[in-house]
């Protein structure tokens, strides 16, 4: 090689060397920008001008001053508080999809994954949740970051999760896990955030346990808890606001739980102490008593404490949806009702068919603003990733120009030219399938939204009805229409109730996790709270005809009984409701009773229900349609065609099927298994 030739090639790589590190340098953000852009965002989060953080967050990575998880971080919160939940997952998923470079990384990582959990998890999607958790465990673990607030804070998430799914011992294992840091940290850590990060998981766990009515359990936390706030309370700089509003919620807690466990006496007592603190008079504290109250019957106190709903509401700006309509709204009504306070019952029910109008409406208008946000979001992320592809290639072809033949370099710019209008192709088919995607997902929300609303609108007219003739000022009714109006909008109230609480089971009938079967129980108490769960044996239209064969006899499953017995009565109250007369035009009462009957055997691996009807039946080419969500095969029944697709879920999820016999042609025959124990081969003794 010659002297010139040695230079050219040593000039050329130092060149090479020089643009790498310039690159790097741009693409690494500058310390102190990442202070200034920190500062601004935490401006703007003490502001609560969530669409300041989202144009700072945008500004601030495009100078290169945030790294992409801080920044998904940061928008994922923006888009959360102003309840676009669907991008803000969309958001929090791109930052969990990150490498992890930083001390800082891993933080917002940490709490990235917290918070996709927490959004999850109040979707009831818990699989989804439970797969987020464990793959962040897994990379702080990896990164020996196994001992901080956050990592036990996702311990304490899964074993909510878990609880909730009925895995108990994997949710108890968890929890001992997440309480055993939490210890640690209040003996070891001179920051008392730390502690206060402690005694929000606490929180979360004790609230988990009274959800589930794990009251022994609750009851036990409730004293965890009460430790940790008094090493809390030890602290000289410790917030005596914060120690007395942790401390009621110890007596509010520990109340419930034991009036769970029937120990009414020291529930009561618990409840005096939660009452002497000062949080007690706050509204947020009359709100955490009313569910005592509630527990305990003491409705006429409910009734007042609940009083501050309408206060809390403004407070917190709380739009009508239906976890607020179920968990603060019927509650309020419920408390009323049954304090015979009939004027405020009435209020709180026109006011609870206002906001599932209103929900149902905003529901609606949230989800087409987000779907649209999403598409321009792909679309703008489509532009930006053509626009860095060309700029790479043409850095790419600047950089070779100097070494390459005339013939090479001709070849290399069809071949990227080629390679480029392949990945437009391929982009545009992928924008085709997602926007196909995206239609089909709208058509689906709109006929569920259009049924829903057909199946709350008669109850809605109905307590309406009933609402303006008992404000009539001069009306005048004697004590039978007053029990008969009572009974119309109690029954109303259930149906709507009943109504969200399947929707809400609606959340988990897709899901394919095995429900933990540790509790014995016999067939026959199974079908005998089938059948008074599913009402059918008061039912007038129907005969109830229960035949148990002997095989069934002395029979114990190994089950998880209120699942069991939730199958069986959406199975038994799908039979009474499609025995009855349907409700649209022409219809016409049957002059004889319809028959159901519930038939009941075993052998030595699983014990059959079966459900056969006298009523419309399904037809041979719909037996599989109708475990479908959201089918309904005649209109003119009530209902929104999801109590099948619940029931075959958890079926399968205890081991057993629900299947419809195509067979069967006097109406409908409905087959439910259930397996004799865990293992098919120690079925037989």
């Amino acid at each position: 090689m010659s002297t010139r030739q040695l230079f050219l090639t040593v000039f050329l790589a130092m060149g090479a060397v020089l643009s790498s590190c310039q690159e790097i340098n741009r693409h690494v953000p500058r310390k102190e920008a990442t202070l200034k852009a920190d500062s601004l965002l935490q401006a703007a989060y003490k502001a609560r001008d969530y669409e300041k953080i989202i144009s700072i967050a945008d500004q601030e990575r495009a100078a290169l001053h945030l790294s992409p998880i801080r920044t998904y971080y940061w928008r994922g919160y923006a888009y959360s508080r102003l309840r676009q939940m669907r991008l803000a997952e969309l958001e929090w998923n791109k930052a969990m999809a990150q490498n992890v470079n930083t001390p800082e990384d891993v933080e917002y990582y940490a709490k990235s994954a917290n918070r996709l959990a927490g959004l999850l998890y109040l979707k009831f999607d818990y699989e989804a949740s439970i797969r987020v958790i464990v793959k962040a465990i897994g990379i702080l673990e990896k990164l020996g970051k196994n001992d901080t607030p956050d990592y036990a804070n996702l311990l304490a998430f899964l074993g909510n999760c878990e609880l909730r799914l009925g895995s108990h011992e994997r949710a108890k294992g968890n929890y001992d896990k997440a309480y055993a840091i939490y210890s640690k940290l209040s003996f070891q850590t001179s920051d008392i955030q730390d502690i206060v990060t402690s005694v929000a998981g606490l929180v979360a766990i004790n609230e988990t346990h009274l959800l589930e009515q794990d009251y022994t359990d609750a009851y036990t936390w409730t004293e965890k808890l009460e430790n940790l706030l008094k090493l809390y309370n030890e602290y000289p700089n410790a917030d005596a606001a914060f120690w007395d509003k942790q401390q009621a919620r110890v007596y509010f807690y520990r109340a419930c739980a034991l009036e769970g466990q029937g120990r009414k006496a020291e529930a009561r007592k618990a409840y005096e102490a939660a009452s002497m603190t000062n949080y007690a008079q706050t509204a947020d504290g009359q709100m955490e008593a009313s569910k005592y109250l509630v527990q305990a019957g003491r409705w006429n106190e409910a009734a007042d404490k609940l009083n501050v709903l309408e206060e809390q509401s403004a407070r917190y700006d709380l739009r009508p949806n239906l976890e607020n309509i179920q968990y603060l709204m019927i509650p309020k009504f419920r408390a009323n009702l049954e304090a015979h306070r009939r004027d405020s019952a009435l209020a709180v029910a026109s006011r609870i068919c206002i906001a599932l109008e209103d929900a149902i409406f905003l529901e609606k208008q949230d989800a087409a603003i987000e779907l649209a946000t999403i598409y321009e979001t792909q679309q703008k992320e489509a532009q930006l990733a053509l626009k860095n592809a060309e700029m790479t290639q043409e850095r790419f072809l600047t950089s070779i120009l100097a070494l390459s033949f005339v013939l090479f370099l001709s070849i290399m710019i069809i071949f990227f030219r080629r390679q480029s209008a392949l990945r437009l192709e391929k982009a545009f088919l992928e924008m085709e399938s997602a926007n196909a995607r995206a239609e089909e997902s709208a058509i689906m929300k709109n006929n569920f939204i259009q049924q829903i609303s057909h199946e709350i609108r008669t109850p809605l007219n109905i307590l309406t009805g009933f609402s303006q003739v008992l404000t009539m000022p001069d009306i005048d009714l004697d004590n039978e229409s007053r029990e008969e109006i009572k009974k119309q909008i109690t029954n109303n109230t259930d149906r709507i109730t009943s109504l969200v609480n399947k929707m809400l089971e609606l959340s988990e009938a897709g899901s394919r996790t095995v429900i933990e079967r540790t509790q014995e129980v016999s067939p026959q108490q199974i079908a005998a709270w089938g059948i008074d769960g599913s009402g059918i044996s008061i039912s007038k239209h129907v005969a109830l005809d229960l035949q148990i064969s002997p095989s069934a006899d002395n029979v114990i499953l190994l089950t998880n009984k209120k699942a069991a017995v939730r199958v069986l009565i959406l199975v038994m109250d799908n039979a009474r409701k499609f025995t009855a007369p349907p409700e649209g035009p022409g219809s016409m009462a049957d002059e004889k009773k319809q028959r159901v009957s519930l038939h009941i055997d075993a052998d030595d691996y699983k014990v059959r229900f079966v459900v056969e009807d006298t009523g419309i039946g399904v037809p041979r080419d719909k037996a599989e349609i109708i475990f479908q969500e959201f089918v309904q095969l005649n209109d003119y029944y009530d209902g929104v065609g999801i109590g099948l697709a619940v029931a075959r879920s958890l079926a399968r999820r205890l081991g057993g099927d629900l299947v419809l016999d195509p067979s069967y042609t006097a109406g409908a025959r409905f087959i439910y298994t259930l397996p004799r124990c865990k293992h098919p081969m120690n079925c037989i003794l």
